[in-house]
Parts: structure tokens; sequence; C-alpha cells
């Protein structure tokens, strides 16, 4: 049912970057120049000094090359047992949590986001002026309008002590919130870094926090398309299964094995799927449709209705498995192999990038980023702007919706 995924391979590298929890290594051992493999921080590596967190490595370093781990929905590769040149240790400190207004403040300095001066916004919310104004319009008496305005200058004084006070209000006002920090990614905009090797920087335009705010909008109408257009593809999986089951030569027998394997199935997921399918239609007059008297087992269509995106995959790898092993069809062995069902199976891989975007957007989170985040897969293996000169692709696969 698949590859052996626990080989290891020993390498070596450079430690080109470390974060909190996890670094890279950039390595020529495996067949292609600069690739950059991720490892993880572990306890042994964090010293304490005066209070602090220092991460201890050295540069150079020798590790095992795992592979098959899962992650997010793809096997990756990851450095392990990470061997150090003692002798060329060195230390740095340990990032910490940074509060929401540092990390706004440094990921708008990072990719060139434009803050207003908050000395000028703070006198701008002091104002008194147009609340003066709509206080005359209602005829209020001007030493009630002294004193109501001296309660709210009071009262503002309090609200914004600090510039941070300021800009929380600020873009408080703009409609920015604190999940929108997630579209400041490397491949949705250009980091200050890169935009200087392009534009020189007194040409260089910045953003601005209506323009994230925009992005959002955006993004939420997209997420609406895209669920939408996902559960069109679950559909018409379903559809294509249902449609073999019936009207292929040996379909019917392929789908009854598959729902004997999950009605037999200890796996728990599977166990629990086939239960509810048995009871969906319990008592209720669409179940005149299928004897379930007669039949020791259910229909894959109820099965399929326990199922979305997220566990069909595991279905078709199933129906395919089913009917490469061939059956047994009025006293004849055949094998019943449906091209489209195997052509899905070949690029399951799709699958599960869908799935990751389609839960992103299931659960109101903003999936722009996660489709051109180059970090989101640490193997880089949906990087866009420079996949080759990361890992090692073996050939493009585009698919049109």
């Amino acid at each position: 049912m698949g590859k052996n995924k626990s080989r290891k391979k020993n390498g070596s590298g450079e430690i080109i970057d470390i974060f909190r929890n996890y670094g890279f290594i950039r390595t020529d051992n495996f067949g292609q120049d600069m690739e950059e493999i991720p490892f993880e921080i572990t306890k042994d590596m964090i010293q304490y000094k005066d209070g602090k967190e220092f991460i201890e490595y050295s540069v150079n370093v020798n590790f095992e090359l795992k592979k098959g781990v899962f992650l997010r929905d793809r096997n990756i590769r990851e450095a392990i047992n990470l061997k150090f040149d003692k002798n060329n240790l060195i230390t740095r400190e340990r990032k910490q949590s940074i509060p929401y207004l540092e990390q706004v403040k440094e990921k708008f300095n990072y990719f060139n986001v434009e803050i207003p001066d908050l000395q000028k916004l703070k006198k701008d919310f002091l104002s008194t002026k147009d609340f003066r104004d709509l206080l005359l319009n209602d005829n209020v008496s001007p030493s009630k309008i002294d004193e109501i305005l001296s309660n709210f200058s009071k009262s503002n004084e309090l609200i914004f002590k600090t510039d941070d006070d300021v800009l929380y209000e600020y873009l408080k006002q703009e409609g920015f919130h604190p999940y929108m920090l997630e579209y400041f990614v490397n491949g949705l905009f250009l980091n200050k870094g890169e935009l200087s090797l392009l534009v020189p920087t007194e040409k260089q335009q910045k953003l601005t926090v209506s323009d994230i705010v925009l992005i959002d909008k955006i993004d939420k109408i997209f997420r609406e398309k895209i669920l939408k257009w996902i559960l069109e593809i679950e559909n018409a999986y379903k559809s294509l299964l249902s449609r073999i089951s019936t009207n292929e030569t040996g379909g019917d027998i392929i789908a009854g094995n598959v729902v004997k394997y999950w009605a037999n199935s200890t796996d728990k997921e599977k166990s629990s799927q086939y239960k509810r399918a048995k009871n969906r239609y319990k008592y209720l007059r669409h179940s005149d449709q299928f004897d379930y008297i007669g039949n020791e087992f259910i229909p894959i269509d109820d099965l399929m209705d326990q199922m979305d995106l997220s566990n069909l995959e595991n279905l078709l790898t199933s129906f395919d498995n089913f009917s490469k092993a061939g059956i047994e069809k009025d006293g004849q062995k055949i094998k019943a192999i449906f091209p489209w069902v195997r052509d899905i199976v070949l690029h399951k891989e799709v699958l599960r990038d869908l799935r990751v975007i389609r839960n992103a957007a299931a659960h109101g989170r903003p999936i722009i980023p996660r489709m051109v985040d180059p970090d989101f897969n640490p193997n880089w293996d949906m990087e866009i702007d420079n996949p080759t000169g990361r890992t090692k692709i073996a050939k493009w696969d585009l698919f049109q919706a």
C-alpha cells in the first residue's frame, strides 16, 4: 500500500537559519545543490544564562535525513539526530513571544507598510471640534458643551497615553484585526530586502493598512468561491464512483469489496463512518431505494455520504486497489481498472492541497497566504518563484479547473 517511508540517510551541511522552534540546514548531499532541509530545535540545544534562553549549535553539522514525515497533509523530509562540531559551538539568544503591537510594527517595517505619524493621529483623536459642532447642531447650551467636552478630553487622555495606544486605536478604526498578520508572507508581498533589489528605496511605494484590509475582503470572497468549487469536485468524485458501481462492468463488485473492507475495518474512523452510514436511512422512506434486508452490506453511495474531501482520498485509493487486484465476473477472472479513478489516485497530492485550503476556508482563516507562502511546506514543493533552487523537483503537473 506504499513505499517504505522510514529510510534514513546520513548527510552534512551548514545551518543557515535559526528560529525559536526550528531551523534550516543547507546541503548538497542528496542530489540537489543548495537544498534546504528543516530541523526541530531540541531541549538539549537550549542553554540558560542570566535568565535568558540561548540556542547552542555549530554552523557545520552532520545529521540523518528522515523521509516520509507527514506535515500539513504533505510528506516532507527533515533532518534529525544533529551532530555539532564541539570545537566550534556558538550560541544565539532564543526568540521570545512578541506582543501584538510589536508584531505589527515589525511586520509593517519588514514589508514596507506605512504607519502614519502617531503624534498627528493622537492630535486628531483628541480633537473636539467635530464633537463640538455636533453638540451645537443639537442646540446644547454652551455651558453644557464645555462640561461634556472637558469630560471627553479627560477620557481620551486616559485612553491615548502612549504611542501604542494611538496605534491600536488607528488599526481598529481602519478595520485591521490581529489575524490579518497572516497576510504578511513572502510570496504575497516582497520584503524590503527583496524589493530593494528591484526598486531603489526612494522609488518604492509603501503599502497602507487599507491595502491589507482590502486583501482580506478579497480573501473572504475567494474563500466562498473556493468552498463552492471544492464541493463541486467532491461531488464529482462521488458521482463518478456511483456511476462506475452501477454502470461499468465489474463496478458493482469492486464497490461491494470497498464497502466490505470498510465494514470489517478495525480503523476507528472507517468503522465510525460505516456505522453512521448504516443508520443513515433507517426508518426513512428513502430506504425503499435499496434492499437493506437482503444485502449484507450497504451501498457505496451511503458510505460516501459520510465523507468529504478530507477522507475521500482513502476511498478512492481503496477503490483503485481493488480494481487492480482483479475480480470474478461470470466465472472469469478480470481486471477492471478504471482510468478515471486511476488518474485521480496518481495525483492524490492535489486532494491534500485542496483539503488544506478547504479546511482553512471552512474555518474562516485566510487562504491566499496558504497558497503562496513558500514556508507553508518546509520542503518548498508548492513554491512557485524558485522551487528548483531549494528542493529537488522531478516534474510539474498543471491542472485546469
